[in-house]
């Protein structure tokens, strides 16, 4: 699918779950294509996606207080 929007795909870095199944490692193999893992709870090792993700709860946090802030009556405590 990456082929077919000119990206090519060189590695990936993963965690030791469905990625580590028999079926995917021989697909990486067969396309020349490597896969490295992270190791169990090791979050630090993949940055960019801890990164991505701090910064996406971060945003959601400064607009669900400026929505309690400027609009108290329609806030909900669920969220």
């Amino acid at each position: 699918m990456s082929l077919s929007h000119g990206v090519s795909v060189n590695s990936y870095h993963t965690d030791n779950e469905i990625f580590k199944s028999k079926a995917f490692v021989h697909h990486i193999a067969s396309n020349y294509q490597d896969i490295r893992y992270s190791g169990v709870g090791a979050e630090w090792q993949n940055g960019v996606a801890e990164s991505a993700i701090g910064l996406i709860v971060s945003r959601a946090r400064t607009m669900m207080i400026h929505a309690a802030l400027h609009w108290p009556e329609v806030k909900d405590e669920t969220l």
